[in-house]
């Protein structure tokens, strides 16, 4: 079982994705060996927590967070086309 509550750590998708880039960037500020070996894994859930939080604001009707978060995702990598997705549906709603 899962249980997500809106006061978790998983319950709220900014806290999340602070939270867990935090933990990344301390890894490879202590661990040089460790962006070097986990790098791209690192990366990918950067990018997917990004993505995740991009969603929830978009399903909350903050089309402009949603927009600024879509955009990094977009950034972070341009040939993904879910990000590419995402950006252009959090556009029809502009707030």
């Amino acid at each position: 079982r899962y249980n997500v509550s809106p006061t978790s750590l998983s319950g709220d998708p900014r806290r999340m994705f602070d939270g867990v880039s935090a933990v990344l960037a301390k890894l490879e500020g202590l661990c040089p060996e460790f962006r070097a070996r986990y790098g791209a894994l690192a990366e990918e859930r950067r990018f997917d927590l990004r993505m995740d939080l991009a969603w929830t604001l978009l399903e909350r009707g903050e089309h402009s967070a949603a927009r600024r978060e879509a955009w990094s995702a977009v950034r972070a990598r341009p040939s993904a086309a879910r990000a590419w997705r995402l950006l252009a549906k959090s556009l029809v709603g502009r707030s």
